[in-house]
């Protein structure tokens, strides 16, 4: 049963801000978890979760600090491992932990078989991202989209090439965007974007 209350202007301020965020959503590429994740749901995992703690969280919460000091963080971040060994709930870990929004890339909506529309796609995730920052864009199976150019062909490095701008524009703007994604093989992922996110975490 609803709670009977006088409304508030805080209440007016969300509800304009979630009417905005939906508008924002619109053709979108991604789900937006209201599901919070924190690091105590997690069990163990302790370096992994210092690490993130370290280089995501902190970004958000500690952002004037970080400028004072001239540090640059990673603008991605890499989780590698054995499948069932956590990543994508220490990914919602991370968006809870800091406060910001955690979309989630749905790979099957990105993959386009007209031309020109993956890229497209990954525009719009990259704009969304910067309308709803602080945010965490989390991308799952990376080597399914951005594998080795070798085997990616035409399409693959289009869109490699696509993203590393993208995550070289989060640092030079200084953006509050994050990229986490997940893979269960790094050595399948394009070294370029490996390069251009700066973090790796196992």
């Amino acid at each position: 049963m609803s709670e009977n209350r006088p409304v508030t202007i805080e209440d007016l301020k969300k509800r304009i801000d979630e009417i905005k965020h939906t508008k924002t959503l619109d053709k979108t590429v991604v789900s937006i978890s209201n599901a919070p994740v924190k690091w105590e749901d997690i069990g163990g995992l302790n370096d992994v979760k210092r690490k993130l703690q370290e280089s995501a969280v902190w970004f958000y919460k500690h952002t004037e600090s970080f400028k004072r000091l001239g540090i640059s963080p990673p603008t991605g971040i890499l989780l590698y491992g054995p499948p069932g060994t956590g990543k994508t709930m220490l990914a919602r870990a991370v968006a809870t932990e800091s406060s910001a929004r955690f979309l989630s890339v749905s790979i099957s909506d990105m993959v386009k078989a007209e031309v020109g529309e993956s890229e497209k796609a990954l525009e719009r995730l990259f704009e969304q991202a910067q309308q709803l920052s602080p945010s965490i864009i989390f991308i799952d199976e990376l080597d399914a989209l951005f594998g080795t150019r070798g085997g990616s062909g035409s399409f693959g490095k289009k869109l490699i090439s696509q993203i590393t701008l993208h995550l070289d524009n989060l640092k030079s703007t200084g953006s509050k965007v994050v990229v986490l994604a997940a893979t269960n093989t790094r050595k399948l992922i394009d070294h370029t974007i490996l390069r251009s996110g700066d973090g790796k975490v196992k």
